[in-house]
């Protein structure tokens, strides 16, 4: 600052004590570098998680400490014996808790055995332990086949169990069922080929009347069966053979057939005939439940080994996901014998491949293009293919093996001089002889004639013949059928040894 030039200035001093000091100093900023920041943050993130701990494993020692209560505190020995019984009542409080989770976990554990020795097996597990006993009492054993194609609903290692069971003594009736949806030829040479390889045959057919199902709330008034009469025709008479029944007065009949086939309803209208008066009546009885084989299955959940017949006889619908619909399309077009028929049927050109033919048929059917283009979907056209298939609206019957040609005559014999062969056949094929007669065959023809016209399917044009199955179905009924005889056996063979035991003693 200047120097004041009034000597007479009372401020005077001032201004020569702030000259003598010079500039004033500037003031000191707080601020820091950032690397001095993340320094600071690191060491209290570290000095955080030291003390965390150092916390968990000395509990106790970052506690704050009971200060206690002074001596000159007034009333310090009542106070001390209330703290006393309020810490006594918190841990009976704690032993009260933890005897009570005690007490729960012993019941819910009692509970969980009780509950495990009150559920017996589950329900499949009681219903193949019931279709095995229902087998192993079977004298007769009733296979509900599809007329139009036999072999796809046999089970040849069932067959051969249940004919070996019982001392040799079983027999076994292949049952056609839906008889009336092939031709009567077609039906009359699967008969002859059945029964010249010596199974025991009969033909079957069951429909529903709906003026009778409408008027009845019943649906055992309203099935009607044709063939009924005479397989229990065959049943009686087969009881009343010699040797039939072995160790039972009445004969003991089981109806098996593969899911689909509508079992049930087979068993249902053959319990209502047995309840007339036939020859069958007093000596046969049909066992209560029917035994539904389940087919082993294989990729997308179709028969293993004979996927066509899953779609064409059991009414199984593929799966879209889980198997090549094209493939399938094209092994049910590989067996179809008459290909001028299938063009009449569908009407299209000829086709040379399955590729062509689904092309041709997404046209006729004026199936939606793939993805928008103008290619069509061969997948949708194989789906359309196998629907109309599973859903009956095809007309069609499998190709009867051909009949066996007669032996010729031996060399150096007599000119014409044939020789005979005498084929026994067991004595259900002989009785199915008896009974299916000229003139039982001739009705039965009419008869399926006047069932086949109320059936869509039957009456578009003509049946689409195709190649029989080469294989049956696999189940695994057969597995559990031979562990029970084999079971039955060894209780059988301790039984002896005890009474020889017994004898002994």
């Amino acid at each position: 600052l200047p120097h004041c030039a009034h000597a007479s200035c009372p401020v005077a001093h001032l201004c020569v004590s702030v000259s003598a000091m010079g500039k004033i100093p500037k003031k000191k900023s707080k601020r820091i570098l950032i690397k001095d920041q993340n320094k600071i943050a690191r060491k209290v993130r570290q000095h955080h998680k030291k003390q965390r701990r150092e916390a968990k494993k000395n509990p106790n020692k970052f506690k704050p400490k009971d200060p206690g209560i002074p001596n000159s505190w007034p009333f310090k020995q009542e106070l001390l014996a209330e703290m006393e019984q309020g810490r006594e009542e918190e841990r009976t409080m704690h032993e009260r808790a933890r005897a009570y989770k005690e007490v729960l976990r012993l019941r819910a554990a009692s509970q969980k055995i009780a509950k495990q020795v009150r559920s017996g097996p589950s329900a499949k597990q009681v219903a193949a332990a019931s279709d095995v006993s229902t087998l192993s009492e079977a004298h007769v054993l009733l296979l509900c086949v599809d007329a139009r194609d036999p072999p796809a609903g046999r089970c040849a290692e069932l067959e051969q169990r249940f004919l070996q069971g019982a001392g040799g003594a079983n027999s076994l009736i292949v049952l056609l069922n839906r008889a009336h949806l092939v031709p009567p030829e077609n039906l009359a040479a699967w008969l002859d080929a059945l029964r010249s390889a010596g199974v025991a045959a009969a033909p079957f057919c069951t429909t529903v009347d709906e003026s009778a199902r409408a008027s009845s709330r019943s649906k055992q008034k309203a099935l009607k069966a044709v063939g009924a009469t005479e397989v229990c025709e065959l049943l009686g008479q087969l009881a009343l053979a010699e040797g039939a029944v072995p160790h039972a007065d009445l004969l003991k009949v089981a109806v098996v057939g593969a899911t689909g086939l509508h079992v049930e309803g087979v068993l249902q209208c053959l319990q209502l005939r047995l309840k007339k008066k036939c020859t069958a009546r007093g000596h046969v009885t049909l066992l209560e439940r029917a035994v539904v084989l389940e087919p082993r299955l294989g990729a997308g959940a179709l028969p293993d080994g004979n996927t066509t017949a899953g779609v064409l006889t059991f009414g199984t619908r593929p799966s879209r996901k889980a198997t090549d619909l094209v493939q399938l399309a094209a092994d049910l077009l590989a067996r179809c014998c008459d290909r001028l028929a299938l063009m009449r049927h569908y009407a299209i050109a000829k086709f040379d491949s399955a590729s062509d033919f689904l092309a041709q048929l997404a046209k006729a059917l004026e199936l939606p293009a793939a993805d928008g283009s103008g290619a069509s979907d061969p997948a949708l056209a194989a789906l359309a293919f196998l629907e109309q298939w599973r859903l009956g609206r095809v007309a069609y019957c499998t190709r009867p093996p051909a009949a066996p040609k007669k032996a010729a005559a031996p060399k150096g014999g007599k000119k014409g001089a044939t020789k005979s062969v005498a084929v026994e056949l067991p004595a259900s094929v002989e009785l199915t002889l008896s009974v299916y007669t000229e003139q039982a065959n001739t009705d039965l023809a009419q008869y399926f004639a006047t069932a086949a016209e109320k059936e869509a399917a039957a009456g578009e044009g003509a049946h689409l013949v195709l190649a029989p199955s080469e294989c049956g179905i696999g189940c695994e009924l057969v597995a559990a059928l031979e562990e029970h005889s084999e079971k039955k056996s060894l209780r059988r063979v301790k039984h002896a040894a005890a009474v020889d035991t017994m004898e002994q003693d």
